[in-house]
């Protein structure tokens, strides 16, 4: 995978966190039916989404 691709993909994780986050965080919050195991999901595929993200940006630092 080239530089480009890596930055690209690494763009893209975190732009899927954001929507992720949004909807199903920011979305249970703001509703007026609270269900847990939804907001609970989206915090933890949320962080995974930054995660790798992060690592993709790494590896391509090095």
């Amino acid at each position: 995978m080239t530089g480009k691709q890596r930055e690209s993909l690494a763009k893209y994780l975190y732009d899927i966190s954001k929507i992720n986050f949004t909807v199903l965080v920011l979305g249970q919050i703001i509703s007026q039916k609270f269900i847990l195991w939804i907001f609970i999901t989206g915090m933890v595929s949320t962080i995974i989404f930054l995660i790798f993200g992060y690592l993709l940006e790494q590896e391509e630092e090095k």
